[in-house]
């Protein structure tokens, strides 16, 4: 495991050496906003929601979501499908985005998705403050990806291609293009093999652990001069996720403690991202899956997030219902608060 380690900092270190210096700015943290209710009640940490295709974005390396081959040989019995759908409004804004993937066995994922995000009614002035009408700021991100698994570690890539726009305001509106690169590798779920027969341990020692760097480069002005470029996206990102089995009267709760630490090469300030939370609240099962979860954002309370989100896999007995909502408050950093709402479908056959 070590090895593996040592293997998956070096392959991140290496490619943000080769991107170069940085040059231009720009503004496109709406890519950093959640993608899911999962990801934004659990902090925006990175491994909140493993083997989403939402994580084209986060991490494109967790959108493989693990050993999915059915015994049957067919081809198309060993496709397995996962798409997730989010919207919210946040500081005016709406945001609304669309995912999905696709699995070969336990061979190779390929992903796509769309971010959008739009605000209206905004005034608009001309240099002698004569009022000219209403503007509408827009971007828009396609996101395309894959990722596989060699040597227990997932490596995924992804790129995504921004589109930004002032509308009714001429050719000042249209601005350069962009793209993301996006390298990311993950070990998840790595079981740890020490007896936790009392409570004390089953809350201390995780049952299992998982870890994820990603390394995210923007290259602006793709349509002339192409150069890297610094802007408000968080580029390198260091994250733990820990998960405990917890045996309380007579029944199992998972529980899970994530952190995140981002960095954008002191271009913006770091942050440290945290969450935690638990499944099985209904002890049962039979009636599905409810899980709970608090975040906390760089530390500042007027970010703090709490979430629900309910599976109903188990209602019908049926691969084809695989669906989980999930509804989050989250904080944000200008004191007010946002409402989130996901839904989630999968179909993995086993």
């Amino acid at each position: 495991m070590n090895k593996n380690i040592i293997i998956l900092l070096y392959t991140l270190f290496t490619f943000n050496l080769l991107v170069g210096d940085n040059s231009a700015s720009m503004d496109i943290s709406f890519l950093d906003l959640p993608t899911t209710s999962r990801t934004a009640s659990l902090g925006s940490t990175f491994l909140s929601d493993i083997g989403s295709p939402s994580n084209l974005l986060l991490n494109p390396s967790n959108i493989w979501f693990g050993d999915r081959v059915n015994s049957n040989k067919k081809f198309f019995k060993n496709l397995f499908l996962r798409s997730n759908i989010t919207n919210y409004e946040i500081i005016g804004n709406n945001y609304y985005n669309v995912f999905g993937s696709i699995q070969f066995g336990n061979g190779i994922t390929f992903g796509s998705g769309y971010i959008g995000i739009g605000q209206s009614d905004l005034n608009h002035y001309d240099s002698n403050a004569n009022y000219l009408g209403e503007i509408k700021h827009t971007q828009n991100a396609y996101i395309f990806g894959s990722a596989t698994r060699l040597l227990g570690i997932n490596i995924g890539v992804s790129g995504a291609y921004i589109q930004t726009d002032f509308s009714n305001i001429g050719n000042f509106g249209n601005q350069d293009d962009i793209i993301v690169a996006s390298i990311g590798l993950s070990m998840n779920n790595k079981s740890i093999n020490i007896d936790r027969s009392e409570i004390w341990k089953q809350i201390l020692i995780p049952s299992k652990i998982s870890l994820h760097v990603l390394s995210r480069n923007v290259i602006s002005d793709i349509s002339s001069n192409i150069n890297i470029s610094n802007n408000s996206l968080f580029k390198n990102i260091i994250g733990f996720r820990f998960d405990n089995d917890i045996e309380f009267f007579e029944q199992n709760f998972p529980t899970y403690f994530l952190l995140d630490y981002k960095s954008n090469n002191s271009f913006t300030d770091e942050q440290i991202d945290i969450g935690w939370g638990f499944d099985n609240m209904f002890m049962s099962e039979t009636i599905g899956d409810l899980s709970f979860n608090v975040g906390l954002r760089n530390f500042s309370f007027n970010q703090i997030s709490w979430g629900i989100n309910y599976g109903i896999n188990n209602l019908f007995n049926t691969n084809w219902l695989d669906i989980t909502i999930g509804y989050t408050s989250m904080g944000n950093v200008w004191g007010g608060q946002t409402d989130i709402l996901s839904i989630k479908y999968f179909y993995d056959k086993n």
